[in-house]
């Protein structure tokens, strides 16, 4: 029987009522929710008594069970009664067992009751689904259905978990509340929070009443993101319920993660910079992000390919590196998640791995310097690729991304004096493979025969020409010539500074005794000088704390820039490691020995010693000037001083202010394209705005020193470099004026040519 409206079925509700019938139950089928909710208001006033199903439910989040429903029927007393039950649809949608109940209903005698009204909304599958197992529908003898005209749909959501967003308004927690929904009116979009969701066998027969179960967060987040490559093992359920309480209607993961995070969109560099500061489930988004996000070609992207989960995201940075290539950027990348991650040891296995590997090259590649262990096996990896003469081309970069201060302290500094450069160039060499070898031994020997060091200008020389009307100097005990070229590179990264470094000579005997010379507002720092003189030196420990020593020195000497026009580091002597433990030679009769035989007192004795003697005698000092001691002294487990090589005897001053601003200096590449003749040798032609001195260039990982042609005109000589794009930068004075790329081609020209 159909009506087109309510108020009709209601008028014919009223008039049937009285009819004589065997059977008590009429089945009312809605199609459209609001009428559902006309009807059922109307309802409540046509009968005597309602059933309402969450009053029946034993929980908040329990079905009434259909006994319970049919004792409630069995308990109306009085006669002629109306009864109206609902909503039985709904619990036989979510539920089919429950829908058991409408075969008893619709057999149920008219005695105590007169009618059982039973209003079902878009149940007519449900409902003929149940009446079809009853031998009186199918023959005719029940009552008939009647049927309210409608169209309409509803979507309902069941989930073990609250929605947010666009559900807020409609979320009903428990079934017994979901129920009470209905009773009421109901909605057309509702959200049920249920812990059944995922035991739930939910009957979708009815496209305009759509039941959409998920039985798990993850569920929900993968059909509504619209991310098909979605995996479950990415996340936990607690992660997948979080996510999707976080959903809003049509939105997808790009877009949910953007505004969860507050980034307009994906950015690994700024996201990960960022990872120490999340909450967990906002570190398990972004790893999510990644995962779907991180660019091919980059370390990210490698390591995301096969990451489990977020928790293992810091072993898989460590260990990923070894599957990967081993390009500068990626090595950059890696180590710069491995920061970000707050990581400050390897994981376990990295080890392992790390023993397996057999090339220098490949084992630097893998490194970092962000704990103690790896900072040992760098230092032994460049031991042995010293010591094996590898082309500096191949592990120059790698160095200087994997372990900066240990790239920037075999930089040297170009001091402008060729056999200057080279001793410490060797000796800083030496320094890393912990061994004096024959071709320092030997410019010490040139040096000491020549007595180069009277060349160079005292210490107090220096100090006095330097001119400012705020000066703080900083004196550091041991400082010798071998930490300038660490030092200025740790000012220029700080930016913004001038920096002058210029060679002076100590007093012989190089002792701090005779080289006390601060003044009482001058700072001393004495770390370098305790890490040399400690009874349990070793290599390469005590050279990895020095660097941590110096990095400290740097950081007050930048500080110290805020408060002084000028800032001046400089030293009472520098240190050897091997000026003690090369032989020994012997000290003029009656010579008391000193510093471990780097000295000896004389006297009054009248001695002049050989040109090839390695020795010097300085008033009533006898100076060792080569890396040979006298005779009768001890040996130094560490670093000495006392004698004169270049190493004890020659340190650095160096001058720190702030630029004048007033002053701008701009460069031009003039030679974009640098061409390779067939001895390796290319030329680098920059122009500068202004006449300048002292122009550095840096690039692939070494220091060029430029040739003034004219002024503001300057050449830099490259030599073996290979076909490619090279990025440069110039430096004044050791700061940083501009930054260029330029390409390198191998090929001959005209000079080769002989045209």
């Amino acid at each position: 029987m159909f009506f087109s409206e309510v108020n009709s079925l209601i008028d014919y509700l009223r008039e049937e009522k009285n009819e004589k019938h065997r059977f008590a139950t009429r089945f009312i089928t809605v199609q459209e929710q609001k009428v559902w909710k006309e009807l059922i208001s109307k309802l409540y006033y046509e009968v005597d008594q309602s059933i309402r199903l969450s009053a029946i439910c034993s929980g908040e989040d329990l079905f009434p069970d259909n006994e319970s429903i049919l004792g409630a029927l069995k308990s109306i007393a009085g006669s002629g009664k109306l009864i109206m039950i609902c909503p039985i649809a709904e619990c036989a949608r979510l539920y089919p067992e429950n829908g058991e109940i409408i075969r008893y209903l619709a057999e149920w005698p008219a005695g105590n009751v007169a009618r059982v009204y039973v209003p079902l909304l878009m149940a007519g599958d449900i409902l003929n689904n149940q009446l079809n197992r009853v031998t009186r529908y199918k023959a005719g003898i029940l009552p008939e259905v009647w049927t309210v005209h409608g169209e309409d749909r509803v979507e309902v959501i069941v989930a073990p978990f609250r929605g947010a967003g666009t559900w807020d308004s409609r979320v009903r927690t428990g079934i017994k509340s979901y129920l009470e929904l209905w009773e009421h009116g109901g909605s057309q979009k509702v959200w049920l929070e249920t812990k059944w969701a995922p035991c739930l066998p939910a009957q979708q027969i009815r496209s305009d009443f759509r039941v959409r179960l998920y039985s798990s967060g993850f569920d929900f987040v993968r059909e509504n993101c619209f991310w098909e490559g979605l995996r479950l093992e990415w996340g936990n359920s607690s992660q997948w319920e979080w996510l999707a309480t976080n959903i809003q209607s049509g939105e997808s993961f790009d877009k949910l993660a953007s505004r969860l995070v507050g980034f307009k969109e994906y950015n690994s560099g700024r996201l990960f910079a960022l990872w120490r500061t999340l909450p967990e489930d906002m570190r398990w988004l972004v790893w999510l992000w990644s995962k779907k996000k991180a660019e091919p070609g980059t370390y990210l992207h490698h390591v995301m390919q096969s990451s489990s989960g977020v928790n293992l995201l810091a072993r898989d940075i460590a260990l990923g590196i070894f599957s990967a290539g081993k390009s500068v950027m990626l090595i950059q990348e890696r180590k710069e998640l491995l920061h970000f991650l707050g990581i400050n040891h390897m994981p376990a296995g990295f080890w392992d791995k790390f023993n397996s590997l057999t090339d220098d090259l490949d084992k630097l590649a893998v490194l970092t310097d962000i704990s103690e262990e790896e900072r040992r096996s760098i230092v032994q990896s460049i031991k042995n690729i010293l010591q094996l003469k590898v082309e500096g081309m191949l592990w120059r970069e790698k160095l200087e991304c994997v372990y900066p201060v240990l790239a920037w302290y075999l930089m040297s500094v170009d001091f402008q004096d060729d056999f200057l450069n080279e001793y410490f160039h060797l000796y800083i060499r030496c320094r890393l493979t912990d061994q004096l070898n024959d071709e320092l031994a030997a410019k010490a020997r040139e040096g000491a025969e020549k007595q180069l060091i009277w060349n160079y200008p005292s210490r107090e020389e220096i100090l006095t020409r330097i001119d400012a009307d705020s000066k703080k100097v900083l004196w550091v005990d041991g400082l010798g010539l071998e930490w300038a070229g660490l030092i200025t590179q740790l000012l220029m990264e700080a930016g913004n500074l001038e920096i002058d470094v210029k060679v002076a000579r100590s007093n012989l005997p190089t002792t701090t005794e005779a080289n006390r010379c601060w003044g009482e507002n001058d700072e001393v720092e004495r770390g370098l000088d305790n890490i040399a003189h400690h009874y349990d030196y070793r290599f390469p420990n005590a050279l990895i704390e020095a660097f941590e020593v110096i990095k400290k020195i740097v950081t007050k000497i930048i500080t110290l820039t805020q408060r002084y026009e000028c800032v001046v580091l400089t030293a009472d002597h520098g240190l050897s490691r091997f000026a003690d433990k090369a032989g020994k030679v012997e000290a003029p009769e009656g010579t008391e020995i000193q510093q471990y035989g780097r000295y000896g007192n004389v006297g009054s004795l009248q001695y002049q010693p050989q040109p090839d003697s390695g020795w010097i005698l300085d008033g009533s000092k006898a100076i060792m000037l080569v890396h040979e001691k006298f005779d009768g002294s001890g040996t130094s487990a560490g670093e000495v001083h006392g004698g004169g090589t270049l190493e004890e005897c020659l340190v650095p001053v160096i001058t720190v202010r702030k630029p004048d601003r007033t002053v701008t200096t701009a460069f031009e590449l003039i030679t974009g394209i640098v061409r390779i003749n067939p001895r390796g040798k290319g030329e680098l032609i920059i122009k500068c705005n202004r006449a300048i001195s002292n122009v550095k260039l840096k690039v692939a990982g070494q220091w060029l020193s430029g040739e003034m042609l004219t002024a503001g005109k300057w050449r830099f000589i490259l030599m073996d470099f290979k076909n490619g794009k090279y990025t440069g930068k110039i430096y004044c004075n050791y700061r940083l004026a501009q930054e260029f790329e330029f390409s390198v081609m191998k090929g001959y020209i005209e000079d080769d040519l002989g045209i």
